[in-house]
């Protein structure tokens, strides 16, 4: 079974439907970032700070131009080994930031892919050019970043925590 379009899964995690028409690719004229095209309203900063997440692979992003094509990240993890940990990654990302402790901001879902393997999406309801658009994009690096970090953390702690049961018995 093919995976929905990035569009789509991003309009999925926010609405929690499949959109009434087909959402397809660009739309409007992008601009060039590292040989790739992105959206014309996505700031360099923005693109930098995701590319620095070193554990995820992005896909597609999406600067949010109406309450269809919302904004998104779409993205697999690098190591396949941590495909695993896509659900748990999923529900850190929907918990509120201690930046922005408002619960519409943030939006997440994983399914798979194309690839056969997990991909996740965060996502927001947020229109181009609010100010809380602006927001979402200023801090979704780092929130995935501490999203991913907390889970491997916890699934750290787990094997040690497992490692420590065995010595003990």
């Amino acid at each position: 079974m093919k995976a929905d379009n990035a569009l789509t899964f991003a309009f999925k995690a926010v609405y929690g439907r499949p959109p009434e028409k087909a959402l397809r690719g660009r739309i409007t004229p992008g601009r060039p970032w590292r040989g790739l095209t992105v959206d014309e309203n996505l700031k360099d900063e923005w693109l930098e700070k995701l590319n620095a997440v070193s554990w995820i692979e992005i896909v597609s992003t999406e600067e949010g131009k109406n309450r269809m094509r919302v904004p998104h990240i779409v993205f697999y993890m690098k190591n396949p080994k941590d495909d695993i940990l896509a659900q748990k990654i999923v529900e850190e990302l929907r918990r509120p930031f201690q930046k922005y402790n408002a619960w519409e901001l943030w939006y997440a879902m994983a399914d798979i892919g194309n690839r056969g393997r997990p991909r996740i999406v965060l996502a927001a309801s947020k229109k181009r050019g609010t100010m809380m658009w602006e927001a979402w994009w200023d801090v979704s690096a780092q929130k995935i970043e501490e999203a991913i970090i907390a889970v491997k953390y916890e699934d750290l702690e787990k094997k040690r925590q497992g490692t420590e049961s065995l010595k003990e018995g």
